[in-house]
């Protein structure tokens, strides 16, 4: 299930959304910047998140908002190709890591990345697969993913959004660190647990999907190169109603950066993590305020949590207050001053005969002093 949400269906409605609508996007300049922007700060965000997550889940989630971003940060770059050739590549490789993930978590019964270790030995096919999908989505050739990013690079380069263009860059050395930690600490290095020592690989049922989809997140970047051909690019925009643009084309030296921070993330990761000859707490040690900050989330959740869970709390609240003690209390007080007004009339209406009497003496003598008032005050001249 999390295969299938997280790389192909339900997360990724917003890109396919802007991708349909992109002549739309493409008549307004302010809509392109949007998507870009938020498309930019998206990737740098989680990115910059999944480097310190240690559910093996949770890093493959944040992954997926980060490859999102760099899907929005295409189509704001007027690069529609882009944007919808990485939504492809990433379906087949995350949904790869996923069910990789799944038959991991199937063998350990555990999801701390810190309590696994060594499980490369004991799953090669689930390795394999993984650290397949861990070069896709990191970029090297000659996977999907390094084809699909690098057309990302070059649309955003091509746009002229150069502030940006960095922006992905780091993210693109982010997702290679990250995702080469996260196999780094699950299948390399000695077991962490018991779970780790009395793991197998999982039946053939659950690693035969992860094979086509292995396949797949090598070849399926070959649909769009500027050496094998641009046949995806072609087909989509190729549209008897709409122009959708060209693929992008720039530098040469936009491949090396691309495939330069792939390396030096995953090179950075080994270091850490595999030959341990780097400090892999050095940034809990130097700076503990920024690792918390990022194991954290940003505290996105705790501010949600104050703001609007909190605040629509307290508001709730408010509401039951002035619903019980104001609107209530308007309705008791006109049925109580209608009882009141009923309980009157019934003292006067109590059947004893001297007590109408009574009141038909004091009306009648009302009426007439009022008659003889007016009879004197006429006589008098008055003008009324």
């Amino acid at each position: 299930m999390s295969a299938l949400i997280h790389a192909a269906t339900m997360v990724a409605a917003g890109v396919y959304l802007v991708a349909t609508l992109f002549p739309l996007f493409q008549a307004t300049p302010v809509g392109l910047d949007v998507v870009a922007y938020v498309g930019a700060f998206t990737a740098i965000f989680a990115a910059s998140i999944g480097l310190v997550q240690n559910d093996i889940k949770r890093v493959l989630a944040y992954s997926t908002v980060s490859q999102l971003g760099f899907m929005m940060l295409a189509l704001g770059a007027a690069g529609y190709v882009a944007g919808v050739f990485h939504l492809m590549t990433h379906a087949f490789f995350k949904a790869l890591l996923f069910l990789a993930a799944g038959s991991v978590i199937h063998a350990v019964h555990n999801q701390d990345i810190r309590e696994m270790g060594g499980l490369f030995n004991r799953m090669k096919v689930t390795g394999t697969l993984f650290l397949i999908g861990c070069l896709a989505i990191a970029g090297i050739p000659p996977f999907s993913g390094f084809f699909s990013k690098e057309e990302i690079l070059l649309a955003v380069y091509t746009d002229g959004r150069m502030g940006v263009f960095w922006v992905a860059v780091v993210a693109a050395f982010f997702t290679a660190f990250y995702m080469f930690r996260l196999f780094f600490m699950v299948f390399t290095g000695s077991p962490k647990s018991t779970g780790v020592t009395k793991a197998h690989e999982s039946p053939f049922v659950m690693t035969l999907p992860m094979m086509i989809l292995g396949v797949l997140a090598v070849g399926a970047g070959f649909v769009h190169t500027h050496w094998t051909g641009t046949f995806l690019g072609d087909w989509l925009t190729t549209g008897p109603a709409f122009t959708y643009g060209q693929a992008a084309e720039g530098p040469l030296w936009i491949l090396f950066v691309a495939l330069g921070v792939s390396l030096g993330g995953i090179g950075l990761a080994y270091l850490m993590y595999y030959r341990k000859s780097l400090a892999k707490d050095a940034l809990a040690k130097k700076a503990p305020w920024a690792y918390h900050t990022l194991l954290n989330k940003y505290y996105v959740d705790e501010a949600y949590h104050a703001t609007f869970v909190k605040g629509l709390g307290g508001l709730g609240l408010i509401l039951h207050y002035f619903d019980r003690y104001i609107v209530d209390g308007l309705v008791h007080l006109a049925a109580r001053i209608t009882t009141g007004i009923g309980a009157l009339g019934a003292r006067m209406q109590n059947g004893q005969v001297q007590t109408y009497g009574a009141f038909v003496f004091i009306g009648l003598s009302m009426l007439l002093t009022l008659f003889l008032v007016l009879l004197y005050m006429g006589a008098r001249g008055f003008n009324w």
